[in-house]
């Protein structure tokens, strides 16, 4: 398996190798291995942070289906201005036409939630406000 000297330096970065020492044993730049660590960082870092934003994001639909479902008219009613909220603050800053992208995907989503969670999946904390 041949590696390009890219994978071998990040390589060699993964293990604290000094840019400066990579440098030189490849015979390039230490700026350039110092550009290459500050990308694959920034590389490493935000897709790390995505998978993480992602599973909130869904554990916060989940909660929020079931509390749309099953909670209490109160907890019902600020899942629902929540959501009307944000659908405000988008309609601002979209075409007509992502607006209408933005409701089809929205209808399709509640649609598709189910109409009755398992209230085990998605307990109410006892401290939790009414």
């Amino acid at each position: 398996m041949a590696l390009t000297l890219s994978e071998i330096a990040v390589s060699l970065l993964e293990q604290s190798i000094s840019p400066r020492v990579i440098a030189v044993a490849l015979r390039c730049s230490e700026q350039e291995i110092i550009d290459l660590r500050t990308d694959y960082n920034i590389t490493v870092q935000a897709s790390d942070v995505i998978g993480a934003m992602n599973d909130l994001a869904w554990q916060a639909y989940n909660r929020a289906a079931f509390l749309l479902h099953s909670g209490n008219p109160n907890q019902q009613m600020n899942i629902i201005r929540m959501m009307f909220g944000h659908m405000r603050g988008l309609a601002g800053s979209t075409s007509p036409k992502e607006m209408q992208e933005l409701i089809d995907m929205f209808r399709s989503t509640i649609e598709m939630s189910p109409d009755s969670p398992d209230e085990d999946d998605y307990p109410i904390p006892e401290d939790a406000p009414a």
